[in-house]
């Protein structure tokens, strides 16, 4: 883990780790009256992540080259995901088809290509990945007022996505499809987003815009759950999730970096080690589900269900990581 670094930050280890951790939960939910409240509040696990690449790959310091993106990165993290998708896929035609045959190799091929249902952030991942050195180019010559301005339109945006689900809405949906604002759509919002807010200096006044805007978040996910909205499919462009992903990412960066720097070597630890937790995190989910005893997780369940499965993932990564193989397949280290 080595000595505490100036040049690194922190903070974004440990918000690293309870976005890892958030994820785990939304996956151990179950199908109760509180778990609209948890899977909505949660769902800015993933853009948290992707806002933390954001920073990381468009400050302006940082050297971003096509050949750096695909081999330092781009081709370790899709090893690292054929070998988990690889043994998701066995497990899944083992588990519907019972048998070695044809189909079960065809199962495997397809399971294995496609991903596990929570793999799909891999496969998003390298898309990101794979545009990074031109995003970086536009990030690096634009200003403050421009990053601002493609954040609004991406909002607003995803606002209009979102109206056009109700009525009388509906009647515009032609207005959406034709904009084909697809630059701003997406998690190039986050990524870029990541760059814009990590840019920013902090100040008094913009805590308080983002105070404002995370109670405005949470209401909206009230009104979300009240009204009984389902809106589950996009639900990591709903106004209130990019509200609060972005009020989160703010008051992390600017307020836990003195705890994260105090506790740094455990942060530290865990952090490097959120991949293979996350690639894992089911088989986690249902070996705890199978200690407790129980199905489906009540809520309260759902805490202590997610902790441990969350500590049986980071417990094999860790072995994993002692093997230079091992290490190198299944962490991507």
């Amino acid at each position: 883990m080595g000595e505490l670094r100036k040049d690194r930050y922190y903070w974004m280890d440990l918000a690293r780790i309870i976005a890892c951790f958030a994820v785990v939960i939304i996956h151990c939910n179950g199908d109760t009256k509180y778990s609209a409240w948890v899977t909505y509040f949660c769902h800015g696990a993933v853009p948290i992540f992707v806002m933390i690449s954001g920073t990381n790959f468009l400050k302006k310091d940082r050297k971003v080259s096509i050949r750096i993106m695909w081999k330092r990165y781009i081709l370790p993290i899709l090893c690292v995901f054929f070998v988990w998708s690889f043994l998701y896929a066995l497990w899944n035609s083992y588990d519907s088809i019972g048998s070695l045959n044809f189909d079960f190799l065809k199962n495997v091929i397809i399971n294995t290509i496609n991903g596990h249902y929570h793999l799909w952030y891999i496969w998003m991942t390298v898309g990101l990945y794979c545009v990074t050195p031109f995003i970086k180019k536009v990030t690096d010559n634009s200003s403050q007022k421009e990053l601002l301005y493609y954040l609004i339109i991406g909002f607003l945006y995803n606002i209009l996505n979102f109206l056009i689900e109700f009525y009388p809405f509906d009647n515009f949906r032609s207005l959406s499809l034709d904009l084909r604002l697809t630059f701003v759509s997406g998690f190039l919002i986050y990524f870029v987003g990541g760059c814009f807010f990590f840019r920013l200096n902090p100040s008094r006044k913009i805590d308080l815009i983002m105070l404002i805007v995370a109670v405005l978040s949470l209401v909206f996910i009230a009104l979300l759950v009240i009204f009984e909205i389902d809106y589950s499919i996009n639900s990591y462009f709903l106004p209130s999730t990019i509200g609060l992903t972005f009020s989160i990412y703010w008051f992390m960066k600017n307020y836990s970096e003195k705890f994260s720097r105090r506790f740094y070597k455990p942060i530290v630890f865990v952090s490097k080690l959120t991949l293979p937790i996350y690639m894992m995190h089911i088989f986690g989910i249902i070996i705890a589900k199978r200690i407790f005893r129980i199905e489906n997780c009540s809520i309260k369940m759902l805490f202590p269900v997610a902790f441990v499965a969350f500590l049986l993932c980071f417990a094999v990564s860790y072995i994993l990581s002692l093997l230079p193989l091992t290490k190198k397949l299944f962490v991507g280290k």
